[in-house]
């Protein structure tokens, strides 16, 4: 039994004849009967008196339109809503890195919050390779990670490109260049984060040996021990001004070690639901009003 055999016996039972019915539905008529038979054989009652005039219900047969119509008009009634406006907003859940936070983020949440106020949205904050695995997992539905990410189950967009900085407490570590972090502390987050990878990397290629690295699982934790004047850090330079006192300077890094992108990545199954689907209209038109 299926939605067309029932749908077949509906017809069946309104016009009361089988060539009318097969006209109707481009069918045969040996299709629309083989249809009834079956019908008939699982329930395993006769549905319709036969007589050369067409078709007329059995008592059983109209207790079973009775019971057809129901099930037809809530299939019906379900294929008109699945995708009406009036179905609730699935709860939103997105990740980002934690630069993101104080910086690009809470405008957009405004925004969303505007276009949605009664939506439920989690943020999780955490290091790129985390957040990817997030997302591909589908614990997140996208999430704004370091970039570009090459991998084939995920799409992207460059949302913006972060200038990098050095970060220190002028009063304990005065830094003039990239040179002066040589026998210093470098502070940085755990293994994954972009701005770890960046700055050990950029060090390196610059001959510059660290005393020691500390690493630290958040950023709020790390920015705080910059500012106890323990070590130097890698951060995004937006990031450090929404924070910066006369606790926190800025030093320039060599030009090529100085930008990194910022993406939003998601899954394509992320496109189904429909708060997912206003939060990248939002994203676009932020991107649009960008440039």
């Amino acid at each position: 039994m299926n939605i067309q055999t029932l749908q077949l016996f509906r017809a069946l039972a309104h016009e009361q004849n089988i060539s009318r019915v097969a006209n109707k539905w481009n069918y045969v008529q040996s299709n629309v009967t083989g249809h009834l038979q079956r019908l008939e054989h699982e329930l395993g009652v006769p549905l319709f008196h036969r007589h050369s005039r067409g078709l007329t219900l059995t008592p059983q047969g109209t207790y079973v339109l009775a019971c057809v119509e129901d099930m037809l008009n809530s299939w019906e009634h379900l294929q008109d809503t699945i995708s009406d406006s009036s179905l609730p907003y699935e709860p939103l859940v997105l990740g980002s890195i934690n630069s993101m936070a104080a910086t690009h983020l809470p405008a957009l949440m405004s925004s969303l919050h505007q276009a949605l106020p009664s939506i439920d949205v989690s943020l999780r904050y955490g290091i790129t390779e985390e957040l990817i695995q997030q997302v591909l997992q589908h614990e997140c539905q996208g999430a704004f990670v370091t970039g570009p990410v090459r991998h084939p189950a995920l799409h992207q967009h460059i949302f913006s490109t972060e200038t990098l900085t050095l970060v220190s407490n002028p009063l304990v570590l005065p830094l003039g260049s990239l040179q002066d972090v040589h026998q210093q502390t470098v502070l940085v987050l755990e293994p994954g984060c972009m701005f770890r990878e960046r700055l050990l990397q950029m060090i390196h290629q610059e001959g510059v040996i660290p005393k020691q690295v500390i690493t630290f699982s958040n950023l709020e934790s790390l920015l705080g021990h910059v500012r106890a004047g323990m070590g130097i850090a890698l951060l995004s330079e937006r990031y450090v001004h929404s924070f910066q006192d006369d606790y926190i300077a800025c030093t320039p890094v060599p030009p090529e070690h100085a930008r990194v992108d910022i993406s939003f990545i998601y899954s394509p199954a992320s496109e189904q639901h429909r708060s997912f689907q206003t939060f990248q209209d939002i994203l676009h038109e932020s991107l649009r009003s960008s440039f």
